[in-house]
């Protein structure tokens, strides 16, 4: 049981990150907009998206690495 409410904590805590692809960063661009009083535009958040998505694939992909390398 403890299990599960770690792992379930430990997905929400990552969610909430401001990466674009996460929710976090929607709610950034909310309160971006909500104390600006204007909105991101949607350019950033595009390039925001491909540069977060970017990072959360290398950090995948040089994890995978390293797991590799630590069985040979």
């Amino acid at each position: 049981m403890w299990g599960f409410a770690c792992l379930n904590l430990f997905l929400a805590i990552f969610n909430m990150l401001p990466i674009p692809p996460l929710d976090g960063a929607q709610t950034l661009y909310n309160l971006y907009e909500f104390v600006l009083h204007k909105p991101v535009s949607r350019g950033y958040q595009i390039i925001a998206g491909v540069i977060g998505f970017l990072l959360i694939i290398g950090a995948n992909v040089a994890d995978f690495i390293r797991y590799v390398c630590n069985i040979l």
